[in-house]
């Protein structure tokens, strides 16, 4: 498992092409093996240890970066997107009744997400419950691991579900989907569909036509069924570009079907008008669906995400989000005054898994804070606190 994750990730980042990082270190490989211990269990903190004492020199730069990103976004440490400007006066409308319109002309919607922005999963949360009234019944998520095909009964993640999985806001998608009647699947290539091939090209087509495969496959089961996917980056392209075909270009293919698709990595700054205050649907002056910046008409829909602003240490779009009034305690001897890891666990997860299970919220003090805030998934759901220190500066 762990040999294959890095080569994944590798297509899941976005990388303009995997190979040129070949004959160089892979920073996901190092911090996936020390995330897990011999155990399984998860240790959030070890992997920021290993890439900030590792020789920077003897990864690539972008790869670095992107997987320094990645696990400061598992702990709450996130990283500013930057906006583009138009001179063009887009608007910016309600999401919902325009995902209303176009969900029931289509059975398959599928929304990305930048890996690194959990705000994104936590909006998707928001997305289901209102996608499952108008008869959405499968969630389709590609980083959950297709060896995980228990998670149904179980209704919550482990450490074994998935890279991205582990990290909390995709933990409670996840939760929130199986609770609102959801049947989750993994979309991603599986051990016994997997291919090697030398062309970083020839490799992404084959990834995504059969990420499509598995997605048709479940229509046919069901003809009727209608499909929400979560997917990384540019597998909502609907058309070729430079040579590559994604996910949706493929659904467009094989199944014959127009897959809605969702962009919501763009981060837009109107030069006119009232910035973003919640996730908002760019269109034209006379309210049409626009598409702007590097997947301008390739996808159907883009939702603009409002810039983050702390409050007391933590994102705004947690207080958004969250069906619960944040948990907040005081933080005990020894850790007072040091910074650690405050991790939120489900009671009974935590009671039947320990450290294997996924936190429900978790994020790194300062080390002058005197109290914790953390955001709950359910209101009366028990839950307990966890300390993990670090020297992590």
């Amino acid at each position: 498992m762990r040999d294959w994750i890095p080569a994944v990730i590798a297509c899941l980042m976005g990388l303009a092409n995997p190979g040129t990082a070949s004959a160089q270190r892979n920073p996901f490989r190092l911090a996936e093996q020390l995330m897990l211990d011999h155990k399984g269990n998860l240790d959030y903190v070890a992997p920021l240890r290993g890439l900030a004492a590792a020789d920077k020199t003897t990864f690539d730069s972008d790869m670095y970066s992107q997987a320094l990103e990645t696990y400061n976004s598992f702990v709450g440490k996130l990283t500013p997107t930057v906006p583009i400007r138009s001179a063009t006066p887009y608007g910016l409308v309600e999401v919902g009744p325009l995902l209303a319109a176009r969900a029931r002309t289509t059975s398959v919607i599928l929304i990305n997400e930048a890996h690194n922005q959990p705000a994104h999963r936590a909006y998707c949360r928001q997305l289901l419950r209102q996608l499952a009234p108008l008869g959405y019944t499968i969630f389709a998520v590609e980083a959950l691991s297709p060896s995980d095909t228990a998670i149904n009964e179980r209704k919550f993640p482990l450490a074994t579900s998935g890279f991205y999985i582990r990290e909390p806001n995709m933990g409670n998608l996840l939760r929130t989907a199986c609770a609102s009647g959801f049947h989750v699947f993994s979309h991603e290539v599986s051990r016994a569909q997997n291919k090697e091939f030398s062309d970083w090209r020839r490799s992404s087509n084959y990834r995504d036509s059969m990420q499509a495969v598995n997605i048709l496959a479940r229509l046919r089961k069901n003809p009727k069924a209608k499909i929400v996917a979560l997917v990384g980056y540019d597998h909502v392209l609907e058309k070729e570009r430079d040579g590559v075909k994604r996910l949706a270009t493929y659904l467009r293919e094989l199944g014959h079907l127009d897959p809605f698709t969702i962009d919501q990595t763009l981060a837009y700054l109107p030069s006119h008008g009232t910035p973003a205050t919640k996730p908002m649907a760019l269109v034209t002056a006379k309210g049409h669906l626009a598409t702007i910046g590097e997947r301008q008409g390739y996808v159907d829909m883009q939702v603009i995400h409002p810039a983050v602003r702390l409050v007391q240490g933590r994102p705004d779009w947690l207080a958004a989000t969250a069906a619960t009034k944040p948990i907040t305690a005081p933080i005990p001897a020894p850790y007072a005054d040091r910074r650690c890891l405050a991790q939120l666990y489900d009671q009974k997860e935590f009671q039947q898994y320990g450290t294997k299970a996924v936190p429900l919220d978790q994020y790194l003090t300062d080390g002058h804070q005197q109290r914790v805030r953390l955001w709950g998934l359910k209101p009366g759901r028990p839950v307990l606190i966890k300390y993990r220190p670090t020297e992590l500066k």
